[in-house]
């Protein structure tokens, strides 16, 4: 092979790889142009670009081998030396463009296998039509396609039948999976619903205990009250001979006047209720009090329900890290399946009790002994420091020096009268001992 010829092939080379890595769905005219002249010179050079077509063939890459595709259709319908080696190779040929064989589906991108597999189909009925008589294995591919992978040459967007079979199957496999999801859901809530049911009546008695509600504590009933209660509540005077009665404001009530009615005017009750509001020190009757509400509750952990406290921790434990996945996980599965819709209401009302408690958990402050062991100690020292009112002063060593001139501002005689009276204090003493 000349310089030439070596030349030539590589150039060969270089329009093939431009032209099927292009990305356009369609062929450089100008390019494909020299192609067909360069094939034109020998078969030799037809051997080499069949060489290169079937090896960008096999890149995994749809607009890869639609682009060869359509430089093989071109070159087989003008080549009889191209057309031998094909047909050769027809086997491989339909495997790389139409996807017969179901462990090597076409490549990605998706939508552009879908062109390159119609366009195969057009190309090979052409050819069957044009060659069939003259290539055995042509007609016995041809047949093939049509008979044994039920291809539908009129149909664009045919698929074969292994396609069909493959997504059919993958579709029995996730129905399959969805009910076998679904039966478990439903054996863990056969197993389950009993135990969330006991735990949230006894989470709810929990409750209870430590946080009873105003409905729970025992208030008299109207018609058995205390004859006392009955007494101080009782708006009739008392009629004890101890206690007088005066009448107050009587200015006031005697500018009420009742009408033909018997009943006060609207005036009248106006000035009533002004009247009652000076009395209690309310000049206006329109305020506003805001009142902060705590939305948690604190409770003291004591000797007395640090059992039940327990007990709410390891049940809330319980309904965090096991029963509301496990609700949740049911929700996920039933909503998917119209035919169960019982166990589905089930599951949300169990999913919303447990939700329920859980918040009402959050919301508890529990103190713990020891905590209020320490606050009650540092309270009790804080009492003791300043129960007394006097301030701690370290005492001084050594005495204070202060200076003669400044001795009678603290009520200090001199030096020297203080030793004479001492002197003389002591001469006295003696002189009366030897008496």
């Amino acid at each position: 092979m000349t310089n030439d010829d070596q030349d030539v092939l590589s150039e060969l080379s270089d329009l093939i790889e431009g032209l099927t890595t292009s990305g356009s769905r369609s062929l450089d005219e100008k390019l494909f142009k020299r192609v067909k002249s360069i094939c034109k010179c020998s078969d030799e050079n037809v051997r080499h670009l069949y060489r290169m077509i079937m090896t960008q063939l096999e890149k995994r890459h749809s607009e890869i081998r639609l682009s060869a595709l359509q430089i093989i259709n071109e070159i087989f319908l003008r080549s009889h030396a191209f057309r031998e080696l094909l047909v050769d190779d027809f086997q491989k040929f339909l495997s790389l463009t139409i996807g017969v064989n179901s462990k090597k589906p076409l490549p990605e991108p998706n939508a552009v296998a879908s062109i390159l597999r119609s366009q195969a189909l057009k190309a090979i009925e052409k050819w069957n039509q044009k060659y069939g008589p003259h290539y055995v294995k042509l007609a016995l591919g041809y047949k093939y396609l049509k008979c044994v992978k039920k291809f539908n040459f009129d149909d664009s967007q045919s698929h074969t039948e292994v396609e069909r079979l493959r997504a059919q199957d993958v579709e029995n496999r996730r129905a399959n999976h969805a009910e076998q999801k679904l039966n478990a859901v439903l054996t863990q809530m056969g197993d389950l619903i009993a135990d969330i049911q006991s735990i949230i009546m006894e989470m709810g008695n929990c409750f209870r205990l430590v946080l009873p509600s105003p409905e729970e504590f025992y208030i008299y009933a109207t018609n058995s009250r205390d004859p006392t209660l009955q007494l101080l509540d009782s708006d009739t005077p008392s009629t004890s001979s101890g206690i007088t009665h005066k009448p107050v404001n009587n200015d006031k009530q005697s500018s009420l006047r009742y009408n033909k009615q018997g009943s006060l005017s609207h005036n009248e009750q106006h000035l009533l209720s002004h009247n009652e509001l000076n009395d209690h020190g309310l000049i206006s009757q329109s305020y506003q009090l805001a009142i902060p509400l705590s939305t948690s509750v604190e409770i003291i952990e004591t000797a007395d329900n640090t059992d039940v406290l327990n007990t709410l921790r390891e049940l809330h434990k319980q309904i965090v890290d096991k029963y509301l996945p496990s609700t949740q996980k049911w929700l996920e599965v039933l909503t998917k399946h119209s035919g169960h819709h019982e166990n589905l209401v089930q599951a949300i009302d169990l999913k919303n009790s447990l939700t329920e408690l859980k918040y009402k958990f959050d919301k508890l402050t529990i103190i713990s002994k020891n905590a209020q062991r320490n606050v009650d100690e540092c309270a009790k020292n804080v009492d003791d420091e300043t129960a007394d009112g006097f301030i701690d002063v370290p005492e001084k060593e050594g005495l204070e020096h202060v200076p003669e001139s400044r001795q009678h501002e603290y009520g200090i005689e001199p030096v020297k009268n203080m030793s004479l009276s001492t002197s003389t204090t002591i001469g006295e003493g003696l002189k009366l001992l030897t008496q």
